[in-house]
C-alpha cells in the first residue's frame, strides 16, 4: 500500500510504499511523485464522468425547480390554512356572550394569535414570489458539463471534493513497476 509523504514544505507530494520500511527496516519498495498518477487518474475519472455531465448538470436544474415549486405549495396550503384558522377564531369570538369576559378575552388573544400567524404566511408567501431564486445559468451549466477539465483544474476548486469523488469512483489502484522501462505502471483493480 502506497502512503503519501509530503516535503518539508508540505508542497510537494510522493506515494512510497512503506509498509516493507515500517516492519522490516528495508527500503521502500515503489516511490513515485505524485503529479503524474494524480493527473492519469483525474483524467480517467473525467472521461467516465464527462458524458454523464450534461444530463446530471439538467438534472440537478431540474431538481431545483421542483424543490422551488414544492416550497411555493407548501407555503399555498400553510396561508390558506391560517386564513382558516383566523375566520375560526374571528366567527368563535363573535358568537361568544359579551358579558363572559374572560372567555371573549382569550378567544381575542386567539383570534390575535391567528392574524399573526396569517401575516407571517402571507409575507413568506410574498418574499417567495417577488424575490425567486436565481435560476441556474443553464447554458453555463452546460459549457461546464462539457469542460469537467477546467472545472477540475480551477484552482477554487476544492480538493476534498476532489478527494471524495475519487474515493466513491475508484476502489483500488495497483501500482506496479515495468522492469524493461522502469517506469511506474497504474491498472484499476477491475483490469486484473
Amino acid at each position: 500500500m502506497l502512503s503519501v509523504v509530503y516535503n518539508s514544505r508540505g508542497r510537494v507530494a510522493r506515494y512510497l510504499c512503506r509498509v516493507g520500511h515500517a516492519m522490516h527496516g528495508l527500503a521502500p519498495c515503489v516511490g513515485v511523485g505524485a503529479r503524474p498518477p494524480d493527473e492519469l487518474v483525474a483524467a480517467e475519472i473525467l472521461a467516465i464522468v464527462e458524458p454523464l455531465a450534461v444530463d446530471a448538470a439538467l438534472a440537478a436544474m431540474d431538481l431545483v425547480d421542483q424543490q422551488t415549486a414544492e416550497r411555493r405549495r407548501a407555503l399555498d396550503l400553510e396561508t390558506e390554512q391560517a386564513r382558516y384558522a383566523v375566520q375560526l377564531a374571528q366567527r368563535r369570538y363573535e358568537t361568544v356572550d359579551p358579558d363572559n369576559r374572560l372567555v371573549a378575552a382569550e378567544l381575542e388573544v386567539r383570534w390575535n394569535a391567528a392574524l399573526a400567524h396569517l401575516r407571517m404566511c402571507e409575507t413568506r408567501l410574498a418574499e417567495l414570489t417577488a424575490t425567486p431564486a436565481p435560476p441556474p445559468d443553464r447554458e453555463a451549466l452546460l459549457r461546464l458539463a462539457s469542460d469537467l477539465r477546467a472545472a477540475w483544474d480551477a484552482p477554487t476548486a476544492d480538493a476534498r471534493v476532489k478527494q471524495q469523488l475519487v474515493r466513491t469512483l475508484v476502489e483500488e489502484i495497483v501500482v506496479d513497476v515495468d522492469d524493461a522501462t522502469r517506469e511506474i505502471v497504474l491498472a484499476d483493480d477491475s483490469q486484473h
